[in-house]
């Protein structure tokens, strides 16, 4: 019975496995293994900055502009916007 676990859970182990490098279909994010099976992705942009010069201020939010290289994930990196 032991084996049967210890197998079942080698087994998941590898299923569940992510990859570091992710595609968001508007960007490729890279993200930073910490250890015990976790990849963070630290700032990742999910809609587009509003600012009063594209009127997007009080406006829903508009989808992210594309990224065509890939974007370092791996920290935590604050962006100031003139609004």
């Amino acid at each position: 019975m032991f084996r049967l676990l210890l197998c079942a859970a080698l087994f998941f182990q590898h299923a569940l496995a992510l990859k570091e490098t992710i595609d968001l279909g508007y960007a490729q994010y890279r993200g930073k293994d910490i250890g015990n099976g976790v990849i963070r992705w630290a700032g990742m942009r999910y809609a587009r900055s509003p600012t009063r010069l594209d009127g997007l201020r009080f406006a829903a939010p508009q989808d992210p502009e594309d990224e065509r290289n890939v974007v370092d994930a791996t920290k935590v990196q604050i962006v100031f916007t003139v609004c």
